[in-house]
């Protein structure tokens, strides 16, 4: 993971933006593309699992009214 974090930005900036190809040189600038690229890739994930958990619960909730029968 720590591998893809330094590395997947520096290809990806380069040929997109050849003048940002000093600063990618840097470390730190690196993980943190890196991070912000995962980060954004989090955000749509986090909120289908939210709502896929919410539609499992009111699932189960609603069964368990129906075997309480009411």
């Amino acid at each position: 993971i720590v591998m893809t974090l330094i590395y997947v930005p520096e290809g990806f900036l380069a040929r997109m933006v050849p003048q940002l190809n000093l600063m990618i040189n840097d470390v730190p600038f690196r993980i943190a593309i890196g991070l912000f690229i995962v980060w954004l890739g989090l955000g749509p994930m986090m909120s289908v699992i939210t709502r896929l958990i919410e539609e499992i619960a009111a699932a189960s909730d609603h069964f368990a009214l129906i075997a309480a029968g009411v």
